[in-house]
């Protein structure tokens, strides 16, 4: 998408242009770095090192495009000269570039935040029939989330079992599809609030003391069978448009939901 690409050109426009200036002027002076390629993270994370000059450029065009309409629009006898010459097409292209760069620096400004990472793993949306035993009761409900850690449920039945965090379940992820149904031990992390649907319940599980063959049963279900990924094509150009104008009103870190749901990769 050419969108993106602006976006993402913007963002390490100054750090790569530092990096070819130094190694211009010191070409071994450094190594190869390897980049960390994840971390975990309860609070949104800052790029300062980005941010801040992104932060100055947006401040200039700012405040340049300011002046220019200040000088144009205010009566004054300190007009510029060749302001009052430019016709109205001219100003009309300058104004349109200079609000095109401030959106396109605001994107990247936004695209240096990073949200909080409390997982060391991907989540995937894979609703499965799921028996849960606990306090020798067998409820049934599904899976709405899995991971490699654990599993978040959906519990349609009513009264809902009084479930507190901390308790000891067994659970059983059921299919009819290779590699099969698979059984393990839990205990309940969180009990997950369902405002949409006050009659169903949401409970992640966190798995506990999985032995060497079920974690490869896990993968398995997770990441290996057949015909369960969805084929993704790029999005057009106004596709892309909206998503991006969408996240420049409502950015990641302004958002109160920040639950693991968000991010989860959908699977057949």
């Amino acid at each position: 998408s050419f969108f993106l690409s602006e976006v993402y050109t913007v963002v390490h426009a100054i750090p790569f242009s530092w990096a070819v200036i130094q190694t211009l002027i010191r070409p071994f002076a450094r190594g190869f770095l390897v980049t960390p390629k994840s971390f975990l993270s309860n609070r949104f994370q800052v790029n300062f090192w980005l941010t801040i000059p992104l932060g100055l450029l947006w401040l200039g065009n700012g405040l340049t495009l300011v002046k220019f309409l200040w000088e144009r629009n205010v009566p004054t006898a300190m007009i510029p000269p060749g302001f009052a010459d430019l016709s109205e097409g001219t100003v009309g292209i300058l104004i349109f570039w200079w609000m095109y760069n401030l959106i396109i620096l605001t994107l990247a400004i936004w695209a240096c935040i990073d949200p909080p990472k409390t997982d060391d793993c991907h989540w995937f949306k894979l609703a499965k029939p799921v028996q849960l035993t606990w306090q020798d009761k067998h409820i049934a409900c599904s899976s709405q989330l899995i991971a490699e850690q654990g599993v978040r449920v959906q519990i349609g039945t009513s009264p809902h079992p009084q479930f507190m965090p901390g308790d000891d379940v067994e659970v059983e992820i059921q299919t009819d599809e290779w590699p099969g149904t698979i059984a393990l031990n839990a205990q309940v992390s969180q009990i997950v609030k369902h405002s949409n649907n006050p009659s169903t319940q949401l409970m992640d599980l966190q798995f506990v003391a999985v032995t060497p063959p079920q974690y490869r049963h896990l993968v398995h279900l997770l990441f290996c069978r057949p015909g369960q990924w969805f084929r993704r094509s790029h999005p057009n150009e106004l596709q892309t448009l909206f998503v991006l104008m969408h996240r420049l009103v409502r950015p990641r870190f302004g958002q109160k939901h920040t639950d693991k749901v968000i991010d989860a990769i959908p699977i057949r």
